[in-house]
């Protein structure tokens, strides 16, 4: 159906291009709907009061229409904030709003209790609250609404204060992206009661707290926060907190009592008087580069210090943390590797696995209190079907050669009971018979760390992560030619895959499978498979699928389904910028019955374009996939169009800005 759209003011909307972090900016062929209305406005330099009284005329005039906005010039904020209704775009373009000498508004910008709205800039959005006591933005008991590429200052009651419909309110998400907020003293992003929130690519400087969070399941990356009294505080559950830079604060991160298996990776935490403050429980603390003062305060519960690059064992001997640093291809180190326990470094030259097997353990024998570091260098056999390698409690395999099989075996290397070791570098190469169950296996409390390793021809899987509920860190393996899947993880939860690259697997290159839970993939490539670059299957939920590329993948880059798990729904998975090119379809969302849905996903800023059929597929059954929500998408130049052209659109959910 052709779109309606009244012009009150005609107004051109020039296009801009930004700069391109993790977010991308969203491009649809609509807003909301095919069918959507849209009622334009604009507005020069003139009064506040004014354009809220046009903006609540067109809104009584047009109950149904989206609202399209666009300030230009500068507006004073006297008594009262601009107010926003649902379905509305804001957009300042080379705009200033400024809070007088007298202001008694508690806020310049205010939307409550409303759902999809959007405020941004083209060509530049500047709010000063002139250090008055009031907030930029408030945005209470809200749902779907977005802030982006605003510039914010001098706001003493805050920058953004954003308030959601509640911690288990699904498929609500609001986001803050590529912001710069400077000089608010209370805070800069606060974001309470809310799911699946999305706070990236922000610039934040001279703040009392540049991000507090307390909303679960949410994703807080690529932000670069300075000279902030504490740089991220977070105090829910299921957060991402990865890849920010944070430096000269007072505090890095303060993970508080009530956070609760927070995952804080890959940030550069440098300069500050305190990296990082861990009263949380179960933290998941791994790969970060950190020099401080003070690196780790403790106090907390069952927290792990992973492989972080700059904390020493004395540094991380903190209460409530297990501190494992292992020497890894890509962080060689000399330093002791777990606290109480020393180290013993020894080279070892071709076996067959069962003799190397027997070497560590005679180690193990003279050196009871240590961490077996095992440099392999050559070529190390299995020699029998069961001949495979268990990697056994203290220890750190680095391969320099390689491990393949003579006939064919189970397993080429094994993590399995109670213990946290690593294997790091090297190639396993199952020549397409060994890997009957998969070329590395992790089970049971099994904290493991896969770390650089070549893993390819596989007979069925290349990692396969099994009835495991502990820990698991694979990151920058490549996997290639593996006869199912490249990572599989089956009725496991906590697997953290990070900048692999799979490729050629004959299914898919991650599988996310039954009764999987809360695994974490970031800056992945997963190409040209045979069915999906990942797949959340099956019941799978509470993953965050992030800034991966999935390309040139014969079903689609993402499939969401369930097939056979019936009562369990693949749900309350968080998708955000993962670039989807040259599949099939770009993201599929389906399943095969209403006992068994697909369900309360949310799909943020992913780009889906130049794919074969169709940018996202499935959404054709409203019983079988329902309340799933679109944001911010960029979908364009597939052959078949951006939606699969019997697409529902009542009860799944769109909401874009162009």
């Amino acid at each position: 159906m052709k779109r309606q759209i009244v012009w009150i003011v005609y107004f051109f909307l020039p296009i801009f291009i930004y700069g391109q972090t993790l977010f991308t900016p969203p491009t649809m062929s609509f807003i909301h709907s095919p069918s959507e209305a849209i009622t334009n406005l604009s507005f020069s330099s003139t009064s506040l009061s004014s354009v809220q009284s046009a903006i609540d005329n067109a809104r009584n005039t047009y109950p149904n229409n989206i609202l399209r906005i666009t300030l230009s010039g500068t507006f004073t904020v006297a008594d009262a904030p601009l107010k926003l209704s649902s379905y509305t775009l804001l957009f300042l373009n080379n705009a200033t709003i400024l809070a007088d000498n007298s202001t008694t508004a508690t806020a310049m910008i205010s939307v409550s209790n409303d759902q999809y709205v959007s405020i941004g800039s083209t060509g530049g959005g500047l709010l000063d609250g002139n250090n008055a006591n009031l907030k930029a933005i408030e945005i209470n008991t809200c749902g779907k609404t977005h802030i982006d590429n605003l510039t914010i200052k001098n706001c003493t009651n805050g920058g953004v204060s954003y308030s959601g419909n509640g911690q288990s309110v699904y498929a609500d998400a609001g986001s803050v992206t590529r912001c710069n907020i400077s000089n608010c003293t209370t805070y800069a992003i606060a974001y309470r009661n809310v799911f699946h929130f999305v706070c990236t690519d922000n610039a934040l400087q001279s703040n009392g707290i540049g991000i507090a969070i307390n909303g679960n399941n949410s994703v807080v990356a690529n932000n670069t926060i300075t000279q902030c009294a504490t740089a991220i505080v977070d105090s829910s559950q299921y957060e991402a907190i990865t890849y920010n830079s944070i430096s000269n604060c007072t505090t890095g991160i303060n993970l508080v009592g009530t956070s609760l298996e927070t995952f804080v990776s890959h940030n550069t935490i440098n300069n500050n008087n305190v990296g990082l403050i861990v009263n949380s429980t179960k933290a998941r603390i791994y790969y970060n580069n950190s020099n401080n003062t003070t690196e780790v305060q403790g106090g907390g519960t069952s927290n792990q210090l992973f492989c972080n690059i700059g904390i020493t064992s004395t540094e991380g001997n903190v209460s409530g943390c297990t501190y494992f640093n292992p020497p890894l291809k890509s962080n060689m180190h000399n330093d002791l590797i777990k606290i109480g326990k020393g180290r013993y470094d020894i080279n070892i030259g071709s076996l067959s696995l069962g003799m190397l097997r027997c070497v560590m353990d005679m180690i193990h024998g003279s050196q009871p209190n240590a961490v077996i570091v095992a440099h392999l260098s050559g070529t190390f056999t299995a020699e029998s079907s069961t001949d495979s390698f268990l990697v056994k409690e203290d220890e750190c395999i680095l391969l320099n050669g390689t491990f393949n099989g003579n006939v064919s075996c189970g397993t080429m290397v094994n993590f399995s009971g109670s213990l946290t070791s690593s294997f790091s570098g090297g190639t396993i190469d199952g020549q397409t018979t060994n890997g009957t169950k998969g070329l590395v296996y992790i089970s049971g409390s099994a904290n493991a760390v896969v770390d650089a390793v070549s893993i390819s021809n596989s007979a069925t899987q290349g990692i396969f992560k099994q009835n495991s509920t502990v820990p698991t860190y694979i990151q920058g393996c490549t996997l290639s030619n593996c006869g199912f899947r490249g990572i599989w993880s089956l009725a496991s939860s906590r697997l953290f895959a990070l900048e692999n690259n799979v490729s050629s697997s004959v299914k898919d290159g991650i599988d996310l499978d039954a009764f999987s839970t809360k695994a974490i993939l970031i800056k992945n490539i997963c190409n040209n498979n045979k069915r999906n670059g990942v797949f959340i299957e099956e019941g799978a939920n509470g993953h965050l699928v992030m800034a991966n590329t999935l390309n040139s993948n014969a079903t689609a880059g993402v499939e969401l389904y369930n097939l056979n798990v019936n009562n369990a729904n693949s749900s309350q998975n968080l998708l955000v910028c993962n670039s989807c090119s040259s599949n099939n379809r770009g993201i599929m969302l389906n399943a095969a019955a209403a006992t068994k849905a697909t369900i309360n996903n949310t799909l943020f800023n992913n780009t889906c374009s130049n794919n074969m059929d169709v940018g996202v597929g499935g959404y054709y059954n409203a019983t079988n996939t329902y309340n799933n929500y679109n944001a911010f998408m960029n979908i364009q130049n597939n052959t078949n169009g951006s939606y699969y052209s019997a697409r529902d659109f009542t009860l799944n959910y769109d909401w874009n800005m162009y």
